[in-house]
């Protein structure tokens, strides 16, 4: 049994053709691609996926600060789902585009006014 799992949690690459119906004049004949399949995000599409700073634990329970219209920083529990080099999965408990505390999560406190810094973009 050992042996089996760890066959299955191994990385398996293996050249594929695939037919891209409609596709954009960008494609050409002949190119080459990188494609990785993860199976646990196709099985969650709702998933909210956030950098591992933001999520904590209060009491045992997976939690991280959610930053309402009044920039007022609280507690929620939420699901974790798979964790990733870039971040975890939250399958529960956030709504896309929710605002959430991602820097000084551990020394928060209920309905602490926070003042939320946009994201740098890259």
């Amino acid at each position: 049994m050992k042996s089996l799992l760890r066959l299955i949690q191994q990385r398996v690459r293996f050249d594929v053709r695939v037919t891209i119906k409609d596709a954009d004049a960008a494609i050409k004949l002949g190119m080459t691609a990188g494609v990785r399949f993860d199976a646990a995000q196709a099985q969650q599409p709702a998933a909210v996926h956030i950098p591992s700073t933001a999520l904590t634990q209060i009491n045992g329970r997976n939690m991280v600060w959610v930053i309402d219209a009044n920039n007022k920083a609280q507690p929620r529990e939420v699901v974790a789902g798979e964790f990733t080099e870039n971040g975890i999965l939250i399958t529960s408990g956030l709504q896309i585009g929710e605002r959430i505390a991602v820097a000084g999560c551990i020394r928060s406190l209920k309905i602490q006014l926070v003042k939320p810094i946009p994201e740098a973009k890259l």
